[in-house]
């Protein structure tokens, strides 16, 4: 049980991401559909909100639920934990959670990983955890 590998984490995010894209295409389809007069400008800002909402909640309940895994991350055999293998608590959950959701912040902690050489992400190191690979 090493360190994750930095393309099962990004599978993972990938798989967590596709319910709240989901959920934004939804929103603007349907306001669209019902509101064809509704700005442009709010509609997309709902879309991406609801979207966030969603991803925060589908992160979120699994990792706190299952102690460290979201469902991508289940399906991908990986797991956040504490360096003293202990599961993280809700509090850094969510942290992950809120944090993975905004675009700009993967972006960053993606770059860091990679040039920095390391599996251990900004994020990680905020909430004192690591991500291991269970397989």
């Amino acid at each position: 049980m090493g360190s994750a590998r930095f393309d099962k984490r990004v599978y993972a995010w990938l798989l967590d991401e596709i319910p709240s894209l989901l959920a934004a295409i939804t929103i603007v389809i349907l306001i669209f559909r019902f509101a064809p007069s509704f700005s442009w400008f709010f509609a997309f800002f709902l879309a991406f909100l609801s979207g966030y909402i969603v991803y925060f909640l589908y992160v979120f309940i699994p990792t706190a639920v299952s102690l460290g895994a979201s469902l991508g991350m289940k399906m991908l055999h990986i797991k956040a934990i504490r360096p003293d293998g202990a599961p993280i608590n809700k509090k850094d959950a969510a942290i992950k959670a809120l944090l993975s959701g905004l675009v700009p912040v993967v972006i960053v902690n993606a770059l860091y990983m990679l040039f920095a050489h390391t599996e251990h992400s900004p994020i990680d190191r905020l909430t004192d955890s690591i991500v291991i690979s269970l397989r």
